[in-house]
Protein backbone atom coordinates (compact mmCIF):
# COMPACT_ATOMS: atom_id res chain seq x y z
CA UNK A 1 0.00 0.00 0.00
CA UNK A 2 1.43 3.16 -0.88
CA UNK A 3 0.30 6.86 0.15
CA UNK A 4 0.47 10.02 -1.63
CA UNK A 5 0.39 13.65 -1.07
CA UNK A 6 -2.91 13.43 -3.66
CA UNK A 7 -4.94 10.67 -1.27
CA UNK A 8 -3.34 11.53 1.77
CA UNK A 9 -5.83 13.49 4.79
CA UNK A 10 -3.92 15.65 6.97
CA UNK A 11 -5.56 16.36 10.39
CA UNK A 12 -4.39 19.23 12.63
CA UNK A 13 -4.56 20.63 15.61
CA UNK A 14 -2.82 23.86 15.29
CA UNK A 15 0.46 22.26 17.62
CA UNK A 16 2.71 21.95 15.26
CA UNK A 17 6.23 23.74 15.64
CA UNK A 18 7.24 26.44 13.09
CA UNK A 19 9.63 24.47 11.35
CA UNK A 20 7.70 21.49 10.43
CA UNK A 21 5.48 24.24 8.68
CA UNK A 22 8.41 25.09 6.62
CA UNK A 23 8.81 28.56 8.56
CA UNK A 24 12.05 29.62 10.11
CA UNK A 25 10.21 32.16 12.99
CA UNK A 26 7.02 33.53 13.80
CA UNK A 27 7.55 36.92 11.53
CA UNK A 28 7.82 34.85 8.67
CA UNK A 29 4.50 33.06 8.98
CA UNK A 30 2.83 36.12 10.27
CA UNK A 31 4.10 37.77 6.73
CA UNK A 32 2.33 34.86 5.35
CA UNK A 33 -0.88 34.65 6.95
CA UNK A 34 -1.32 38.32 7.08
CA UNK A 35 -1.96 38.29 3.07
CA UNK A 36 -3.98 35.26 3.33
CA UNK A 37 -6.55 36.90 6.22
CA UNK A 38 -6.85 40.03 4.66
CA UNK A 39 -8.14 38.09 1.20
CA UNK A 40 -10.40 35.68 3.03
CA UNK A 41 -11.75 39.23 5.00
CA UNK A 42 -12.11 40.75 1.34
CA UNK A 43 -13.98 37.63 0.13
CA UNK A 44 -16.48 37.85 2.82
CA UNK A 45 -16.82 41.31 2.37
CA UNK A 46 -17.80 40.61 -0.85
CA UNK A 47 -20.40 37.97 -0.46
CA UNK A 48 -22.21 40.15 2.38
Amino acid sequence: MTTSLETAEVYSIGTEPLDVLGFKNERELEEALIPLMEEIEQDNSIAA
